[in-house]
């Protein structure tokens, strides 16, 4: 494998553990604004959300560029 996707890998890997290890902090539940009205929610939670959505996209837009390359 590429050092690349050697160091992706250690860094999804890290985030994932660093998760698991601290879930009772992300799971806490706190105030989340808005904007105009505010939810009982855990903010580690919706992070952890934002993040693997955001990989996910990239990763279908790296299947995207590639194949297109074809």
């Amino acid at each position: 494998m590429k050092f690349r996707t050697l160091f992706l890998l250690l860094i999804l890997g890290a985030t994932a553990g660093f998760s698991a290890l601290n879930w009772d902090a992300f799971t806490a539940p706190t105030t989340l604004s808005l904007g105009l009205t505010e939810v009982q929610g855990a903010i580690g939670v919706v992070m952890l959300g934002v993040v693997i959505f955001l990989t996910a996209y990239f990763m279908a837009f790296v299947i995207y560029v590639q194949a297109s390359a074809l």
